[in-house]
């Protein structure tokens, strides 16, 4: 049997154990589940794009109908106000794929708020509950068009929507309904009518010109300092050294992006070819990653690619990586960890995401699948930038054989001195100064924060000393920018 997908939608964000437990049960029926939860899509363009290529590349679509509608994107695609979750549906239905169709009972417990604050359960209903009198009307007319057209099963709780799954997708009569999807659309695909050849849509440059994507958009800031870890990043880049991987960690706004990026652009030259892709785009996601890379190694167009599924493109990336020696780059990997997609993630604090529990797990298990698979390219360099560990790489809590874990810690005296000096900063106490940026960690960003502050008083003349005289002891932005650097 062809490796087959399930297209999982839910009209609820916030039923994450719910699909979690339904993307269990697709594995175990020998499924890849596809779902909107593991892509990081900022726009509405980017949400219909990626839900309707995640449709069009699965063989069998599992609904799963709570009690909100779900986001509605304003966009001249979606003339009818319709959510992403019924657009994921329609489609489905216009694509004649077999679909299954999984409402919430009555009898399902609404979430517990004991011990939450007001605020905290008021957001918990609100992610629960349907409260616009149009999305409550729109879902009515959604669950009863699917009662009348499909095949409608009843949850009562998690645990029961996952057996739910199971059963229904271990039928043979759906797993042949699948497989029958499957080759008809294969079938479409090499019986399509040749036309006369064109160019690529999106040309890429080929090996071993470097290939961003997309490009790094802090190419033309200052780099400043850095000479340690480039000299670390040196030796784990050298041939004979034993670690494919290297997982540099830091907080956001250290500078991970930018000593990667300078580092590449220093030894580029020292590899087959070097590809950087930046999972901070809205729509980066694990598949398009492995896509890009594959076109980029093999020389092909990644819309050539766009059907191969992610067994396919990996048949081809990781033999070519293990055999060969490049140089792939994952910047912001923390992006497709379950720290990310959580709801309450804009309160978090980095402490709170401990080594070894399932916040640094990959919301999409096959994306684990992957990073494991990299661990083993020997020949090659896999360097990737995180705020967060992944599970996926650890063993027992610590590093695979094959991986390195470094943590960035903030400029050196030297570099922070230098920084503030190129950027027109003066000062003459420079105990104070130490004393003052110490209290920051020297973190970049924040640094440059500080600078802006200063720069912005015309009246100190960007004198340090002068300003500190009178903001110093008692910097009125200093808990805010502290309590800032540590959120998720």
């Amino acid at each position: 049997m062809s490796s087959l997908d399930v297209m999982l939608s839910s009209t609820n964000r916030d039923l994450k154990a719910h699909r979690k437990l339904a993307e269990d049960a697709c594995n175990r029926a020998d499924f890849a589940a596809n779902t909107m939860d593991y892509l990081a899509a900022e726009n509405d363009t980017d949400a219909i794009n990626v839900s309707m290529r995640l449709v069009e590349e699965s063989e069998v679509y599992v609904g799963i109908f709570g009690l909100r509608y779900g986001f509605i994107p304003k966009d001249p695609r979606n003339p009818n106000d319709i959510s992403i979750t019924e657009m994921e549906y329609r489609r489905a239905k216009e694509l004649e794929m077999p679909v299954l169709i999984f409402i919430m009972d009555e009898a399902h417990p609404a979430p517990d708020t004991a011990g939450m604050t007001a605020l905290e359960a008021r957001a918990v209903s609100e992610a629960f509950y349907e409260s616009d009198p149009r999305g409550i009307e729109k879902l009515e007319l959604l669950k009863n068009d699917c009662l009348n057209n499909e095949i409608v099963g009843f949850f009562e709780s998690a645990e029961d929507l996952r057996l739910k799954v199971l059963q229904s997708l271990m039928q043979p009569s759906l797993k042949a309904d699948a497989q029958a999807y499957y080759d008809k659309q294969q079938e479409r695909i090499e019986t399509a009518p040749d036309t006369a050849p064109q160019a690529p849509q999106a040309d890429i440059p080929y090996p071993p010109t470097l290939y961003a994507y997309p490009p790094y958009s802090g190419q033309n800031a200052t780099f400043i300092g850095r000479k340690k870890e480039l000299h670390m990043l040196n030796a784990w880049g050298m041939k004979e050294a034993d670690k494919a991987v290297m997982v540099l960690v830091a907080i956001g706004g250290m500078g991970k992006s930018a000593l990667t990026w300078r580092w590449v652009q220093d030894r580029a030259t020292e590899f087959e070819g070097v590809f950087w892709y930046s999972f901070y785009e809205g729509g980066a996601d694990m598949r398009d990653f492995v896509r890009h890379a594959t076109a980029y190694v093999t020389r092909q167009s990644p819309d050539d690619l766009r059907q191969n599924k992610m067994p396919e493109l990996l048949s081809k990336l990781i033999p070519a990586l293990q055999s060969g020696r490049y140089l792939l780059v994952l910047d912001g990997l923390e992006r497709v960890l379950v720290a990310y997609h959580r709801w309450d993630a804009a309160q978090m604090q980095d402490a709170e995401v401990q080594e070894g529990n399932d916040y640094r797990d990959c919301t999409n298990p096959r994306d684990a699948d992957v990073l494991r698979q990299l661990a083993t390219c020997e020949g090659s360099r896999i360097l990737i930038t995180s705020r967060l560990m992944p599970n996926a790489l650890t063993e027992s809590a610590d590093p695979l054989p094959s991986v390195q874990q470094e943590e960035l810690e903030g400029l050196s005296r030297e570099d922070a001195h230098r920084l503030w000096r190129e950027s027109g900063i003066t000062w003459q106490k420079t105990g104070v100064l130490d004393k003052f940026i110490g209290q920051f960690g020297r973190h970049s960003l924040l640094l440059k924060i500080l600078i802006k502050v200063i720069k912005e008083n015309k009246r100190y003349n960007n004198d340090f000393d002068a300003w500190y005289d009178v903001y110093g002891d008692d910097f009125s932005e200093l808990d805010d920018i502290v309590a800032k650097r540590n959120h998720i």
